[in-house]
């Protein structure tokens, strides 16, 4: 998990760094498309901004949680699905539709 943290940050910075890119750009180019280039800058920064609170605030309540300490999370939690459950199920169906005719017979 604490991975996923990482690179979604890295992506992050990448995206914030071209809207800043872009932005200047625009300021220091004349001509047509300036204000588009200026808007669709600002636009892609407050994204990024935005999405990096979202991605420190679920960062955090996964440290708190103690999410970050395990490889696998949800195999601790039990939550994970069972599959021998699943199998009993089916062989008790297999059984059921054959009429009891795997039983046997004296």
């Amino acid at each position: 998990m604490l991975f996923f943290s990482h690179i979604s940050f890295a992506l992050l910075m990448i995206v914030l760094i071209m809207g800043t890119k872009l932005i200047l750009k625009a300021l220091n180019t004349k001509g047509p498309g300036q204000t588009l280039a200026k808007s669709v800058g600002i636009i892609v920064m407050v994204l990024a901004v935005l999405t990096m609170l979202c991605n420190l605030y679920y960062s955090v309540q996964y440290w708190a949680r103690g999410y970050l300490d395990m490889p696998c999370p949800m195999m601790h939690m039990g939550q994970g699905m069972d599959h021998s459950s699943m199998m009993n199920q089916h062989m008790m169906d297999k059984n059921s539709m054959m009429g009891g005719m795997s039983q046997n017979k004296e």
